[in-house]
């Protein structure tokens, strides 16, 4: 489908297998009262019918712009584009006092019919009851546009501008009501330039030994320099000693430094009588013993070290397992605007617009629509085709979202005749082809990125 407007003529009410194809397409559309004024570009067909409906299509055109006899048959008009529309309340006449009113769009879908103008499920202006009928904006159009009255409706895409003779509104500040979204001029779009990441910082971890405690009573035994302590001293328990006889040294006959004399059994008794008989010593080899409460105690701050020392280790494994899947859930995709052109092994791809509508005809979504229109190129040796699930939605936290199925409700089928939206299924080869990808996600959701599966390292920023 190429870019440009693209209108079907249709009746309310009438059963879908009566209505005709889309007509199209055209560079900009003017409706006003009784008359359509339209600039084609080239003939189009929109969607697979056959020749009798698209000769009836072609004549109600004419008929709609004056140049066959009896007038429209049909009505009532749906404008689509795959681009966005873009419409302006204008007098075509550029009579006194009509000063076009500020833009309004894009919108997927508008319908014109003899009592009103709906964009995407929101009434945006209503016939007056004088004489001219002219067109009364409503509060979906903006605030500020409130009570507005003009007498025509001009359509534009993306990529192309208005009839000649509807000139720019002279306004400078547009309304911020929701409905009045600024339209950007058609002009190559350059995409941002990719964003740049820092990767996060690694925390300084700083080990802190357990603190030991001492009991206020406990006395400090230094052993000698050549001593070895083995487990099987420090369980050897030996009753406590006699008291002291008279062949025991005095104070005054003892060496100042306990490192300086030998220890005897002697020497010892008051010591071990003190520490309940808990220290023993071997002559021969050397060897000091430690109580069992000493023990347990230095057994005990091993084991807390060994724990501490463990639960940083887990801690460092899992902040750097989670620092790397975010730094490279951040940069290993090249992430690019719209209208940017995306090469894959089979398909050229492009998204050429996007869009939100909660309902589309009788569909209506369990949050919000997001309509993404995709041109892709067959590039292979023959025909091909696309299924909806080449494509993935994904927010900024990385979480993916699937699109609606070609068999969803949204698409036009005998369940909904009214979508405009049609899956296209073949791809000929070096044929542009447009479709439209549909996403049904949260209302809140924003920052989202298009990814294609064919092209996983390359993004489209949607937000």
């Amino acid at each position: 489908m190429e870019t440009g407007l693209y209108v079907t003529f249709f009746t309310a009410g009438e059963p879908s297998e009566s209505e005709l194809p889309a007509v199209g397409p055209f560079n900009c559309l003017v409706v006003r009262q009784g008359a359509l004024v339209a600039d084609r570009r080239s003939v189009s067909q929109a969607g697979d019918f056959g020749g009798g409906r698209w000769i009836e299509a072609e004549l109600e055109l004419q008929r709609a712009l004056g140049q066959e006899p009896g007038g429209a048959r049909r009505p009532d008009m749906r404008i689509a584009a795959p681009a966005g529309v873009y419409l302006r309340f204008a007098s075509f006449e550029n009579a006194a006092g009509d000063e076009p009113l500020p833009e309004l769009g894009p919108y997927t879908i508008v319908v014109v019919t003899r009592h009103g103008v709906e964009a995407d499920g929101e009434a945006l202006a209503s016939r007056s009851a004088t004489r001219d009928r002219s067109w009364v904006v409503l509060r979906a159009g903006g605030r500020a546009l409130v009570g507005a009255v003009r007498p025509d409706i001009a359509f534009r895409t993306r990529s192309t501008n208005y009839h000649p003779r509807i000139h720019p509104a002279r306004l400078v500040a547009q309304p911020s009501a929701a409905g009045v979204r600024p339209a950007p001029p058609p002009e190559r779009l350059v995409p941002p330039a990719a964003p740049v990441i820092k990767p996060p910082a690694v925390p300084v971890v700083t080990r802190v030994d357990a603190p030991v405690i001492r009991s206020p009573a406990e006395p400090v035994i230094r052993p000698p320099a050549a001593s070895v302590f083995t487990p099987s001293a420090a369980l050897a328990f030996t009753p406590p000693a006699p008291p002291p006889t008279a062949s025991t040294p005095t104070r005054s006959q003892q060496s100042d430094s306990v490192e300086d004399r030998p220890l005897t059994d002697d020497a010892l008794s008051p010591l071990r009588a003190r520490l309940g008989g808990a220290l023993r010593t071997d002559f021969g080899a050397e060897q000091t013993a430690v109580s069992t409460e000493e023990l347990s105690r230095r057994s005990a701050r091993r084991w807390a070290g060994f724990v501490l020392v463990g639960a940083m280790v887990l801690a460092l494994g899992a902040f750097g397992a989670l620092a790397i899947r975010g730094s490279l859930s951040n940069t290993s995709a090249n992430v690019v605007g719209i209208g940017k052109a995306i090469k894959g092994a089979q398909f050229d791809y492009m998204v050429v617009s996007v869009s939100r509508a909660p309902d589309v005809s009788a569909a209506r979504a369990q949050g919000v629509y997001v309509i993404v229109f995709v041109t892709a190129t067959n590039r292979s040796s023959g025909p091909a085709t696309l299924s909806p699930t080449n494509f993935r939605l994904i927010d900024g936290g990385g979480a993916q979202y699937p699109p609606l199925s070609e068999s969803d409700l949204v698409y036009q089928s005998a369940n909904n005749p009214g979508s405009p939206l049609v899956w296209m299924t073949s791809y000929a080869v070096g044929q542009a082809v447009s479709t439209p990808v549909i996403f049904d996600v949260d209302a809140t959701l924003r920052g989202v990125q298009l990814m294609i599966l064919e092209v996983p390292s390359v993004r489209v920023r949607l937000d």
